[in-house]
């Protein structure tokens, strides 16, 4: 079998983690740990859009209502694209940070 694998974005994170697809808007999101960005590729053109973020990210988990829920550095937020960054359960110590996570 001969397999093509083809780069659907040309930007490269630090620390890439937690691809999201959506099927509906044919988008992967995923996030850039340590660069403190995360982005939304559209699958069919590779337009992307990034986003930065004020903490590490190591995971999104898309919201039906709207926005994402992130596994952050402090514990977990509520994220949306528009630049909101609501962390809503604070438990993690300073040395530690989430990685990655699938829903």
């Amino acid at each position: 079998m001969n397999l093509a694998i083809n780069p659907v974005t040309t930007i490269r994170g630090d620390v890439g983690e937690g691809p999201l697809w959506n099927s509906k808007t044919k988008c992967v999101t995923w996030v850039d740990i340590t660069g403190l960005l995360w982005h939304i590729t559209e699958f069919d053109t590779g337009k992307t859009k990034t986003l930065q973020v004020p903490n590490m990210v190591g995971a999104l988990i898309e919201r039906e209502s709207g926005g994402y829920l992130g596994a952050v550095k402090e514990g977990f937020a509520e994220i949306n694209p528009l630049g909101g960054y609501d962390v809503f359960n604070e438990f993690l110590p300073i040395t530690e940070r989430m990685n990655d996570a699938k829903a």
